[in-house]
Parts: structure tokens; C-alpha cells; sequence
């Protein structure tokens, strides 16, 4: 009986989304931008939600900052979360394979095509930075397919919608539970791997300084690499800024940019395994941070605390 209440609940709320998703798809983008906009006063200056942890975060990583500069980050993350979900609405039926110069521009393509045209399994590793979900969709739709790791919905109708967003143009999902050997298949294969890199991790995590805390990282991004002899780039996909010195961004306007390449049979000597590697992308994404701070999921629990084990073997360790 409860199974049955469930999946009548989750139709009823995949029809509600797919309802909006009409509503927002027949809306014009820039009409999109300013519900954005009022959605970001409400969740920040209204309901404020999760207004603790994106002042705990904000706080830590610009120091010198005020409450009111802090506050308005907030506000234009919120907007930019929210506009995100409505690019991704009108992503499918505006963005095709002759007209996508309109909305992307590619920075140093000659070092992005040249790693995902290598006969060799390659990596691609971003963070909770820009749209990464269109980045991943205008790869594809370019003939570059890739694989990514994600968590099933729970609701099992918005998690084949989405997933059939994602797999349009060849963005394909690797389920997170169990995901280790898919992901050992693809790569064998030659095939491209995109990959968040700031997900926080509790089993066997690199724990390393991210923005001035210490953060909890997956050793596996760093290890698929070196092990499988397959190139990293540190690419993102981020919202366009409206002029060359402004802070404001425009809707629907993205570049793809690429801030290093790390190939294990080329490796600089700063790197010396998985620690050094795992530095690195973290390292390209804090300047990319740092640079537009508001294209960052501040409301992302990103530093969690240690384990109690893990505290107890350090001081042991220190100890010794």
C-alpha cells in the first residue's frame, strides 16, 4: 500500500514539474532572468534558505568582506541557481548543432578537442561552478560524449525525465552506487569521463585545504587517472559576463574554458601521485571561484567536519 501511495505521489509531482518546465520553456529567456532575480530576494532576504551555512562558507572564504557584500554574493548565487534550472529548460528546444556558436564560446578549444580526440581514456573534472549541466549537454551535442556519476532520484519519473535530458545529446549516467567498475569499463574503452570534483566524500577521502578549510575529497578522480594513463582537464562552463569590467552576467550566454591539463605520461614534477593531482583540480577551481564567486553553490555543505576515526588515527599518527 505504501509502494502504490508513493508512486502516485511521484507521478503527481513529475506532472507538476513537467508542468512548470511548459510554463518556463514559453517564457522568454529574459523574462526567466527576472523571475530569477525575485526568487533569489525571496530565498535570501524572505524565507532565507539555508542562510546560516552560505554566511558560515562566505564568511570563512572572504574574511574581509561584509555582511552586506556577503549578502549580495548570496543573492546572485540564488539567482544564478535558478536561472540555471531555466537554461536547462530551454536548452533542448534553442541550443542545436547550427546555432550554438549563439550561446557558447569556446576558450583554448585547441587544448579541449585535442585531449577528447586522444585514442586514450581522458577525464574531465569541474565543480559545483557555472551551468556544468550544459556544458556536459553542448559536448555532446559537438560529438563528444561522455560518461558522468550521479545519484539516482528517488522519484523514479523526474530521474528517467532528467536522465533523458542528460543522455540527448550523449551524456551518459553512471549510477553512484557501484559506479567504480562502470567507470573502470568506459575508461578501458577509451571514453571521456566528467566528474565534479568538489563532492564530499566520508570513505577513504583526501583530506586537503580547500579556500582556506579543509575539505574532504574522492581519491578515485585523481586515481582513474593515473592509473588508466588518462589525460585531466580542468575545464567550466560558466555565464558570460554583459561587459569586459562588469559583474553582471547575461542569460543563456556561456563560456567553456579550460585552466590546465595534467597528462600522466607528461607529468609536471610538482605532481607525484594522487595527493599532488587531487591539489591541482582543486587548485584550478578555487581560482575560477575566486575570480566570480556568485557562480558557486555557496548553499553546498563543501567542507563537512572529519570523521571521529579520522581525528583519532591523526593524533595517534602525530603522536608516533
Amino acid at each position: 500500500m505504501k509502494a502504490k501511495k508513493k508512486k502516485l505521489l511521484d507521478w503527481f509531482v513529475y506532472l507538476i514539474v513537467r508542468m512548470i518546465i511548459c510554463v518556463v520553456q514559453a517564457l522568454p529567456i529574459k523574462v526567466c532572468d527576472q523571475i530569477a532575480k525575485f526568487l533569489a530576494f525571496l530565498a535570501v532576504d524572505l524565507i532565507r534558505i539555508r542562510a546560516k551555512l552560505i554566511e558560515k562558507n562566505l564568511s570563512h572564504v572572504f574574511p574581509k568582506s561584509t555582511v552586506q557584500q556577503r549578502k549580495t554574493i548570496s543573492r546572485r548565487m540564488w539567482r544564478h541557481l535558478a536561472l540555471m534550472v531555466f537554461e536547462i529548460a530551454h536548452a533542448p528546444r534553442k541550443i542545436h548543432e547550427t546555432n550554438w556558436r549563439r550561446y557558447f564560446k569556446i576558450r583554448r578549444s585547441r587544448e579541449i578537442v585535442r585531449n577528447l580526440l586522444l585514442e586514450r581514456p581522458k577525464a574531465l573534472v569541474s565543480g559545483h561552478y557555472g551551468n556544468f549541466e550544459l556544458g556536459g549537454f553542448v559536448t555532446g551535442l559537438l560529438g563528444f560524449p561522455g560518461y558522468t556519476v550521479a545519484r539516482q532520484l528517488d522519484n523514479h519519473y523526474l530521474h528517467q525525465f532528467f536522465k533523458s535530458f542528460r543522455e540527448k545529446n550523449g551524456q551518459f549516467i553512471l549510477d553512484t552506487a557501484g559506479s567504480s567498475n562502470a567507470i573502470q569499463e568506459q575508461l578501458e574503452n577509451n571514453q571521456c569521463l566528467t566528474l565534479l570534483g568538489d563532492q564530499h566524500t566520508e570513505l577513504g577521502a583526501i583530506w586537503i585545504d580547500f579556500l582556506g578549510r579543509p575539505a574532504a575529497c574522492h581519491k578515485s578522480l585523481a586515481l582513474f587517472t593515473l592509473s588508466c594513463d588518462a589525460p585531466m582537464v580542468a575545464v567550466v562552463t560558466k555565464r558570460a559576463k554583459k561587459y569586459a569590467n562588469s559583474t553582471e552576467t547575461e542569460p543563456m550566454q556561456f563560456e567553456i574554458d579550460c585552466s590546465g591539463t595534467v597528462d600522466p605520461q607528461e607529468l609536471p614534477e610538482e605532481i607525484n601521485g594522487v595527493r599532488d593531482l587531487t591539489l591541482w583540480y582543486n587548485g584550478k577551481l578555487e581560482e575560477i571561484i575566486l575570480e566570480q564567486p556568485d557562480q558557486y553553490w555557496w548553499v553546498h555543505n563543501r567542507w563537512k567536519p572529519r570523521p571521529k576515526k579520522t581525528r583519532k588515527r591523526k593524533s595517534i599518527d602525530v603522536a608516533a
